[in-house]
């Protein structure tokens, strides 16, 4: 039986920006570039080194400063959902760091606020928050990245959490024992991004329609019993309901070129090795050079086989299958 967690459902009719900067039609006035200067290279997409590397947000800069150059903008909760997780030390690549889970149509989802100078004390987690609540102030923290002074921004992220246990035991697997798994399910690995574009185009929207505007780039059928962890939390990824009494076999998933999974169908056809243990399928000409420099397929022949980047996604969902 699919279950969700206690999260209110709402409608998008109240969402607010990020920052105390309204979003305006051009963005070019309102994304941070990184050094390159190029604004774009602060949008979502392979838009950095020269579009081999791929950057899952927008980084929102900074309007307000003191006589001394330093940064003032507060940032805000775009929606009504609850804390899921507080970094409150400069630790990986996001360094200070607030996330919150929404669900909208049977859909959990993620938003989350990085680089953060401060966080608001009263910001704990569990919190239920409204749109629109003080989570804390713009900075350029990260362990990882150096971000310049003059180039601080919000590093804005909207999307889904790929697995629960499944990502644990991926990354105990994946990593050193001595490499610690500090951020739970809200760790970045974990979490797959869309273009937040799409989030704040319509008002009043929802997550199923902002699904279907992002297209499909491929389809992979994956050889699993199992419902993954992803379904229970969000069963309305599904394209129809599991039958009950009825073994599924296999799964067809849709994604998107940058990874993010769009939808499940069960298969319950059960002839043994009839796809292996992943068949990749539908894969759109317009897409295969994005698929190729993100790491998600590469070419054989004239066919593909599974990236390095799509390998660690099944794994993380589905738990260990090659």
């Amino acid at each position: 039986m699919l279950g969700l967690f206690s999260i209110p459902a709402f409608s998008f009719a109240e969402i607010t920006p990020p920052t105390e900067a309204s979003i305006p039609k051009d963005l070019s006035s309102y994304i941070q570039s990184t050094v390159s200067g190029n604004w774009k290279s602060g949008t979502f997409g392979m838009v950095r080194n020269s579009g081999k590397r791929f950057h899952e947000g927008w980084d929102i800069k900074s309007f307000r400063r003191d006589s001394r150059g330093k940064v003032l903008d507060k940032v805000f909760s775009v929606l009504k959902g609850r804390v899921v997780h507080v970094c409150s030390v400069n630790n990986g690549s996001y360094g200070k760091y607030v996330v919150l889970e929404h669900i909208d149509s049977s859909i959990s989802f993620y938003s989350l606020y990085a680089h953060l100078n401060s966080i608001s004390s009263d910001i704990k987690e569990g919190l239920s928050v409204s749109a629109g609540t003080l989570l804390g102030t713009m900075g350029n923290t990260s362990s990882v990245y150096k971000i310049p002074k003059g180039l601080e921004h919000l590093h804005f992220e909207v999307g889904f959490r790929l697995g629960g246990k499944s990502f644990q035991s991926w990354y105990e697997k994946t990593f050193d024992e001595n490499d610690k798994n500090l951020h739970s399910y809200w760790n970045g690995l974990n979490l797959y991004g869309f273009d937040p574009i799409l989030f704040f185009q319509e008002k009043p929207s929802d997550i199923k329609k902002i699904l279907t505007k992002i297209p499909t780039a491929f389809s992979v059928v994956v050889s699993s019993g199992e419902i993954p962890d992803i379904l229970r939390y969000s069963p309305g990824l599904l394209t129809e309901p599991v039958e009950q009494g009825r073994a599924v076999y296999f799964w067809k998933v849709d994604f998107s070129w940058s990874g993010l999974p769009k939808s499940f169908t069960p298969i319950y056809d059960g002839v043994k090795n009839k796809y292996g243990k992943i068949k990749i399928e539908n894969v759109y000409n317009k897409y295969i050079q994005n698929l190729i420099n993100s790491g998600m397929l590469i070419p054989s022949g004239k066919n593909f086989v599974p990236g390095k980047k799509l390998i660690n996604t099944l794994e993380i969902i589905f738990g260990e299958l090659l």
